[in-house]
């Protein structure tokens, strides 16, 4: 499946399915959802836990669209993906990544990456430096917040409250127990 359209001046717009390899452990075989939006250097947007959208806005900016191209993934678990069986380590989203772009014949990317995306993208460039022509880090996490066992059951719990339908419940557990209790202040 390959859909694509034409944007604003010329850029092109496409998505499709990719297949991850057998060789990444607890995810070969598994296909996940990409879109590829514009012409120019590739740019590969990782988005981080719960805001998968983080990125739509800024794919459909003509400016960008008309000079990069700008490719985006729903990683393991989110959007139409199937729930991967097990956790999938930094090193299996690293993974993810390379496969779209060997999907997409890109040898180099720029690659940004939002929140745990961030940190996805700095196990990218230690996986696989040859690939990534430069890195964007946009608030990436204190790893211990998403490793002690405090933070790991809400983010667990905030999970199961979004596969319940509960998104708005479980962006706020999410926020309250590993951002700030008073993340409301903030907005």
């Amino acid at each position: 499946m390959n859909l694509t359209s034409r944007t604003a001046a010329g850029a092109h717009a496409s998505g499709g399915r990719f297949r991850i390899g057998p060789e990444v452990a607890g995810l070969g075989g598994m296909e996940l959802e990409f879109t590829s939006r514009g012409v120019g250097a590739p740019v590969l947007l990782v988005h981080g836990g719960l805001l998968t959208g983080w990125f739509d806005l800024l794919g459909q900016e003509p400016v960008l669209s008309e000079g990069y191209r700008l490719l985006s993934f729903q990683r393991p678990g989110y959007g139409r993906n199937s729930v991967p069986s097990g956790p999938v380590g930094l090193q299996g989203q690293s993974a993810c990544c390379l496969a779209l772009m060997e999907h997409l014949g890109i040898a180099t990317a720029h690659i940004v990456g939002h929140s745990v995306g961030a940190c996805i993208a700095l196990q990218l460039a230690l996986d696989a430096p040859e690939a990534v022509e430069s890195l964007a880090l946009i608030e990436p996490p204190v790893l211990t917040a998403v490793t002690d066992r405090a933070g790991a059951r809400v983010i667990g719990e905030s999970a199961q409250r979004w596969q319940r339908g509960d998104s708005a419940g479980a962006l706020d557990l999410f926020m309250k127990g590993v951002v700030d209790p008073d993340y409301q202040k903030f907005f």
